[in-house]
């Protein structure tokens, strides 16, 4: 599919800028290293609505699938399953800019790193378990 593709580009891209903005010798205030936060961020913003797109298109599919049967008593944790993931990712670039390495340094490093295991938990954790639940 050339979803993957495309979905896999945004999100290397993600990455390959964010690296680049917090790697960025120098202060972390220079032109350079705002430039690779910008190009991370929008990055991010296409990846983040494009994956959604496709999950919420791939949703209301199986939703109108099911109407009328008993896969629709299933639709209730996979609904959960996106909502969790798709709330909880949203988190990341917030706290990366509120980190002190590479955002407003509103946050300490163990702070930081607190809140990308809770939101990395929540997210993978309810998404597994409404995904289990979904296949049975």
């Amino acid at each position: 599919a050339p979803y993957r593709l495309t979905a896999g580009v945004l999100i290397y891209s993600v990455l390959l800028c964010g690296s680049a903005a917090d790697f960025y010798p120098g202060a972390r205030w220079r032109a350079g290293a705002l430039g690779w936060a910008a190009a991370a961020a929008t990055m991010y913003s296409f990846a983040y609505i494009f994956v959604y797109m496709i999950v919420m298109k791939q949703y209301k599919r199986l939703n109108d699938l099911s109407v009328g049967t008993e896969a629709k008593k299933a639709m209730f944790p996979l609904k959960l399953a996106i909502v969790t993931f798709f709330s909880m990712w949203l988190g990341f670039p917030v706290v990366w800019m509120l980190s002190g390495r590479t955002g407003v340094n509103l946050l300490s490093e163990d702070a930081t790193q607190i809140l990308h295991c809770i939101f990395d938990l929540i997210a993978k954790s309810v998404f597994g378990f409404a995904l289990a639940r979904f296949r049975s």
